[in-house]
């Protein structure tokens, strides 16, 4: 991914809220392996995933239909126009612009 206007900021946090990460047990362009953690189930029957990409931890929230199943390995994606990036101190930095890498 490639960060543009971040203006002075060199130290930043990249953040997506869980119900907008999309999971799979199938791999699908543009998702990377992940390894699940933990599964518990929150209201509605939905589940609260904890995956493991390398050294990162992430938490997804999917329907039950997806939950249900998965097990171990599975395939994520954090699409980008759900990404929000905060500065040093917390506040959410407003005009950066997030375009994926080419291959």
């Amino acid at each position: 991914m490639i960060l543009s206007g971040l203006g002075d900021n060199r130290k930043i946090t990249i953040g997506i809220r869980p119900e907008f990460v999309r999971v799979s047990a199938e791999q699908k362009p543009g998702m990377v392996y992940g390894e699940l953690d933990r599964k518990s189930i929150v209201v509605g029957g939905q589940y609260l995933l904890a995956i493991k990409v390398g050294e990162l931890l992430l938490k997804a929230k999917v329907e039950q239909e997806v939950g249900f199943g998965l097990s171990n390995g599975l395939w994520l994606e954090c699409p980008l126009n759900w990404v929000m990036v905060f500065g040093a101190a917390g506040q959410r930095l407003e005009g950066v612009k997030l375009t994926p890498e080419s291959p």
